[in-house]
């Protein structure tokens, strides 16, 4: 492409709004921490501490940026708001009775499993 045809073009751009860095959003490390960090055969798993903006939008682009920066394969990533669920974290959820797995339910703000392009808020609300 030639330089007026460059010029044309980057004009159009910023008419339309279109940016040429549609990629992921780029991470903050201030607003997360990798709580921990379990893989097996099947899918890599990140259980993640979120200290940034909430709305379902900013936590779902913060899921696919640390996806696309952490992921090699099949990854789940899970979303918590506090760093207390991090005894919980010893033992798979299934295994977590009665209080302590309201407790991991109430904290886990969102999920983004390896066969799904959206995160999952509150995806154990209801947990007993």
């Amino acid at each position: 492409m030639n330089k007026a045809a460059t010029l044309v073009f980057a004009i159009f751009l910023s008419f339309t709004g279109i940016s040429c860095n549609s990629g992921p959003e780029k991470l903050n490390s201030a607003d997360y921490e990798i709580l921990a960090v379990k893989h097996s055969k099947a899918a890599e798993n990140y259980f993640l501490f979120y200290k940034g903006d909430r709305a379902e939008d900013k936590l779902n682009a913060f899921a696919q940026s640390f996806k696309a920066k952490n992921c090699k394969g099949n990854c789940n990533i899970y979303i918590f708001d506090t760093d207390e669920v991090m005894p919980y974290l010893t033992k798979g959820n299934y295994d977590l009775q009665g209080k302590d797995r309201v407790k991991y339910a109430d904290h886990l703000i969102g999920q983004l499993s390896f066969d799904s392009k959206t995160v999952r808020m509150y995806p154990q609300k209801d947990a007993k």
